[in-house]
């Protein structure tokens, strides 16, 4: 039987979704005079994107060069890489600016620009504003992608140089396929997969191409060699268990490239629903009988009545102190009742991950004593790191990748995909493990709340690697 996923960039045959990106891309290429950057954390299809993007031009007759970062020599200076580019493009580039080129302008495909960006040779005033002086004169259309957005790769180069350089670039997010792409992708496979498989399949890759046709893939030969009557649970974390190297690889590429600050948000967001459940995912099923799911609602439903008693001068005040000023216009109208404005506010913080800075700041106003903070505050409130305002920006990009998605039930947010949860889930287990996670930086988040939350709760994280799974997916599978 075939295996109809590949797991390397797709360089020909069909192309599924992302209808929407390229045509911004082209949108770009043809109208805009800015440059694009395709921006993604997770290795989830930029390569395959921008491989697309140069057969359209090609199927157009546009001249187009495409260059791979990473298979560009180490040493490789400035100059060397505009005689490649010329020598792609069949065009003298440094007579491009007296003489004009014909339209349409020709276009430079780089994969991997953080990659090149890293380079200290390439780092140069030099380089850089030769680059932008091509793009934004429109003598060169310039589009790549890149594992770091505008914001690092900007602050990367204010390090060594304070180039203006990105300002004439546009950020496109690349987020995950939609549930129609992947039932689409899925259903290459025909049937050798069943119903079952493609429902475990598509919540543990969360819409990641890598992810989908890395777990799609695994699972098929899973499912070759399993003897007849296996039981659709067992396949699964067989599944997972043939995968945990190349997923293990995947994420810890992935996790390096984030901000410390997105850490702790995705490490405190899984902390929160593992502390939660005997069964760690059942907050995702959102079954009403859960006693611990019943806790969570008592818990928020508290604290809203604890806000609905407060005068809402004070509440705002408190929220203002917290996430800033500009947070207060985001609050409920003025015009709803007080237990709606209350109920509100309590999920507007809730998804903020910031509940437990509110109250304290409170309980220091002297507007909630100390009892009644006790019992409102939840055994996940200590993973908040020093900056609330901080955390919900992460939060915001997070949300934006497709990484986080809002969820009814504390702590707000749930992970996507559930395999990068079953990762982060089986370090939170062992400390020594967690502390590899964390990278201690200028801004000078300490790993002694992690430390804390994990010991305290340490019959919750009980278990060896690979549990999570067992248990998360074991309401996923008929029995």
């Amino acid at each position: 039987m075939n295996d109809p996923f590949s797991i390397g960039p797709r360089l020909s045959g069909e192309f599924v979704g992302r209808d929407a990106e390229l045509a911004d891309a082209w949108s770009c290429i043809d109208n805009v005079g800015d440059s694009l950057v395709i921006v993604s954390e997770l290795p989830n299809g930029r390569t395959s994107l921008l491989r697309r993007i140069e057969a359209m031009l090609r199927e157009r007759g546009r001249r187009v060069a495409f260059m791979d970062a990473l298979r560009l020599p180490q040493d490789i200076t400035p100059a060397a890489l505009w005689h490649k580019l010329e020598d792609r493009l069949g065009l003298d580039l440094s007579r491009s600016y007296s003489d004009g080129l014909a339209r349409p302008v020709p276009v430079f495909l780089l994969d991997d620009f953080h990659e090149l960006l890293s380079r200290q040779q390439m780092r140069t005033p030099e380089f850089l504003g030769t680059l932008r002086s091509l793009a934004s004169m429109r003598v060169l259309k310039f589009v790549s992608t890149s594992a770091a957005d505008l914001v690092t790769l900007g602050r990367q180069l204010g390090e060594a140089w304070g180039s203006p350089f990105l300002n004439t670039y546009r950020e496109q997010r690349l987020g995950p396929l939609s549930s129609r792409d992947v039932e689409y992708v899925l259903a290459l496979a025909g049937d050798q997969l069943s119903d079952c498989d493609r429902a475990f399949i598509a919540r543990c890759a969360g819409g990641q191409p890598k992810l989908l046709n890395l777990l799609a893939s695994g699972h098929l030969r899973i499912n070759r060699a399993a003897l007849p009557g296996t039981r659709a649970t067992v396949r699964h974390q067989q599944t997972l268990h043939l995968l945990r190297n190349e997923l293990g690889h995947l994420f810890r590429g992935f996790w390096a490239r984030l901000a410390s600050d997105e850490r702790w948000c995705l490490l405190q967001v899984c902390a929160g629903h593992t502390c939660r459940s005997t069964v760690p995912g059942s907050e995702l099923l959102d079954r009403p009988g859960d006693p611990a799911l019943a806790f969570d609602h008592q818990r928020a439903a508290a604290v809203s009545r604890c806000f609905q008693g407060l005068p809402r001068v004070v509440l705002k005040r408190a929220v203002a102190e917290v996430l800033g000023e500009d947070a207060v216009p985001q609050l409920p109208s003025d015009m709803q009742t007080d237990a709606v404005f209350a109920v509100e506010t309590e999920s507007f913080l809730r998804r903020r991950l910031c509940v437990a800075a509110v109250l304290a700041v409170l309980r220091r106003q002297g507007a909630v004593g100390d009892d009644e903070l006790r019992a409102l505050l939840d055994p996940g409130d200590s993973l908040a790191p020093p900056s609330p305002a901080a955390m919900e920006s992460a939060l915001e990009r997070l949300a934006d990748s497709g990484l986080l998605l809002p969820s009814v039930s504390p702590p707000g947010w749930e992970i996507r995909p559930c395999a990068l949860t079953g990762w982060l889930r089986d370090h939170l287990r062992a400390p020594d493990l967690l502390s590899r996670l964390m990278i201690h930086g200028a801004d000078g988040y300490s790993l002694a709340p992690l430390y804390t939350f994990v010991h305290a709760h340490r019959e919750r994280f009980a278990g060896g690697a690979g549990e999570y799974f067992k248990e998360l997916y074991c309401d996923v599978s008929p029995s």
